[in-house]
């Protein structure tokens, strides 16, 4: 591994490129350009290059011989390239010669769900918390005024296997009817579905972690019920986790706070003190909780008696701190993203060093890591405040690049997550309050 963290490129498109190729194929219109960029992982000395960057038009245009072909012709000076790789027309790659980037996925929304009120584009309502029944159903979104909606996602349920038979759909946009409430009085920092897919975990600045019924997604306007609410944290909630089916919950707060809750019992059985702010956590298993303050990352043990003198065993077991954590259990990894850009890469079976670190961005500047998911135990997607998100790829030789770059919002921060369907579907959540699915390849 090298001294320091490795520096990835980026590459961007215009968000909008998959319907430019549409409305060209379909005759809509007989050309539209689009623009590329790319950006290397360490600022060269090109005069070609604005700034470190190269960047291209390409015109979207039917071929001469083959009118069902579409292909890319460049305009102006760059050398970013973009090819399709497939033969459905949906997936593609973009690359750099001259700014050694080689060939990157692009991953394009597959689905965009949008709400008429909270995604209005003249006042978007950006998304503080947001997560996918297991079941693949439903999604949960939260905002800043406390208010939560639950939405259908139009697909079939996922088998018990962590499998569906759900196929790719078109780029288009769906509004759909929706189940809303505020059940907190300041932002939703944290929305966890349990194992069920029918009850939601749910936590806020104001203080308070509660249990939702997520069951009448069917009936519009019908509000979340809190089944339970607990309070004890002084500061904001930051953090949860469901242990098992949900019989106990944990939550962190700002206050610097880990809680275990019982939940049949509606009690507080376990406080534990950290030296600041828990920022994030991290469930590796029924025994084993990670989280992460500025300070360091600390682990526990959950099989301490939680009434012992000692509380719950805890280490610190990394030092340098985080601002969201990722866990993959196959793999046993943890990731740890921060508010500078440095992502790092642990073997927990070995935590004195990282598998491998890294940032995003020339001249040393990164955006920061919002949040974070394993799609698999070699590929990371990764959530930042540059609306920029993207997949890193990690070797078995330590080493990381882009595997792809994930197409979303335009200027708008992506701050949200998740991974689904035995990791073919990767979801988001951004600023512009539109929630997208990507068919993962």
């Amino acid at each position: 591994m090298s001294a320091g963290p490795s520096p990835l490129p980026i590459s961007t498109i215009q968000p909008t490129f998959m319907s430019v190729i549409k409305d060209v194929t379909d005759g809509v219109v007989p050309w539209e350009d689009i623009w590329v960029s790319c950006y290397p992982s360490q600022s060269p000395s090109n005069s070609q290059r604005d700034g470190g960057g190269v960047h291209g038009k390409l015109r979207v245009v039917l071929d001469e011989v083959d009118r069902n072909l579409v292909i890319f012709q460049h305009r102006g000076d760059g050398d970013a390239k973009l090819e399709r790789v497939d033969l459905n027309k949906t997936r593609y790659t973009v690359s750099s010669r001259g700014l050694d980037i080689p060939s990157t996925k692009i991953f394009a929304p597959a689905r965009e769900y949008t709400d008429p009120y909270y995604s209005n584009p003249e006042s978007p309502h950006r998304v503080t918390a947001f997560d996918v029944a297991p079941d693949g159903q439903q999604y949960a979104t939260g905002f800043l005024d406390g208010g939560v909606a639950l939405y259908p996602t139009g697909l079939r349920p996922t088998m018990a296997n962590g499998t569906s038979t759900n196929g790719s759909s078109r780029n288009t946009q769906a509004t759909l009817s929706t189940v809303k409430s505020r059940p907190h009085k300041s932002t939703v920092t944290s929305l966890k579905f349990f194992p069920s897919s029918r009850v939601l975990l749910s936590s806020s600045a104001d203080f308070s972690v509660s249990i939702l019924s997520a069951s009448e997604v069917e009936s519009d306007g019908v509000p979340l019920t809190a089944a339970r609410t607990f309070m004890g944290h002084t500061r904001s909630v930051t953090s949860t986790a469901i242990v098992g089916v949900g019989k106990t919950v944990i939550s962190s707060g700002a206050d610097g706070t880990v809680r275990v809750w019982d939940v049949p019992g509606a009690k507080q059985v376990s406080i534990e003190w950290l030296d600041s702010a828990v920022n994030s956590l991290a469930l590796a298993d029924e025994r084993t909780l990670y989280t992460a303050t500025s300070g360091g990352v600390h682990r526990f043990d959950l099989r301490t008696p939680q009434q012992s003198e000692e509380g719950i065993v805890k280490e610190r077991a990394i030092q340098g701190g985080g601002s969201n954590l990722g866990y993959h259990s196959e793999g046993a990894l943890l990731a740890i993203g921060d508010s500078r850009g440095l992502v790092r890469a642990f073997d927990v079976r070995s935590l004195e060093r990282p598998i491998t670190q890294w940032k995003r961005g020339a001249g040393g500047s990164a955006a920061a890591t919002e949040d974070l998911v394993w799609i698999d135990k070699h590929r990371l997607a990764v959530c930042t405040s540059d609306g920029l998100p993207y997949v890193a790829s990690l070797g078995d030789d330590g080493n990381v690049k882009v595997d792809a770059e994930i197409v979303g919002p335009d200027c708008y921060a992506t701050r949200q997550v998740c991974s689904r369907d035995g990791g073919a579907q990767m979801w988001t959540a951004a600023d512009d309050g539109i929630v997208r699915r990507y068919d993962v390849w």
